[in-house]
């Protein structure tokens, strides 16, 4: 049975955040639930992509010891921030696996990725840092060498600095702070086609910024 969802805990952590007195969710703080309460696997689609309007809609499946849930995410320049006007296709996927996550951890409280131009204001900071981690500690020397086996193999082709910086891009926490079932989940993801998308992206960043040096 899934252990209780701790919504004071998550508070504590920041992965609830206060926004013009009201509450909510952040897609990390999610995901990281999802990963405590049995997830086993999440799946996206893209339904629809008018290039014309910039304007993405995707669907997301999460499947776990809760059940299976599905929800849906679109995105355009119209109800996004400036600052994610051209990646659209990446907010209606995220906004689409917030919704699922919701659904199947039974949290009724929007995302806050789902609110629409929210590049365009701030959130109110969340609470002082208390001594509760984010994630319980950090991975030993036998997990390290045994997640690093598993991102060298062929089909995934990219080095540990790829898989962090595409995890800081995704707002995920690094595999080095990670239980196991999370990167257990990471691998699985870096080798389907839309991880290897995002690897791709993230690489592109490092290279970019050797470059610039």
């Amino acid at each position: 049975m899934s252990a209780k969802i701790d919504i004071p805990y998550l508070k504590k952590m920041g992965a609830i955040i206060d926004f013009k007195g009201r509450e909510y969710t952040t897609h990390q703080g999610l995901l990281y639930v999802a990963h405590q309460q049995g997830i086993i696997s999440i799946t996206t689609e893209m339904i629809s992509w008018d290039p014309d309007r910039r304007q993405a809609v995707f669907k997301s499946t999460a499947i776990g010891e809760r059940g299976t849930f599905t929800g849906w995410g679109d995105a355009d320049p119209t109800n996004v921030g400036k600052m994610i006007a051209n990646a659209c296709i990446r907010m209606a996927e995220t906004r689409s696996i917030s919704r699922s996550l919701r659904l199947y951890l039974g949290i009724g409280m929007t995302a806050y990725d789902e609110l629409p131009g929210k590049e365009q204001e701030e959130p109110a900071p969340a609470p002082a840092p208390e001594p509760v981690p984010l994630l319980p500690q950090k991975w030993s020397d036998k997990e390290r060498k045994t997640f690093m086996a598993r991102i060298a193999q062929p089909d995934i082709n990219y080095g540990y600095p790829v898989v962090k910086k595409m995890c800081e891009m995704e707002g995920w926490p690094t595999p080095s702070l990670m239980d196991q079932a999370g990167r257990d989940w990471l691998v699985g993801f870096c080798l389907k086609e839309e991880g290897q998308d995002k690897l791709s992206d993230a690489h592109a960043v490092i290279d970019f910024h050797r470059g610039n040096q």
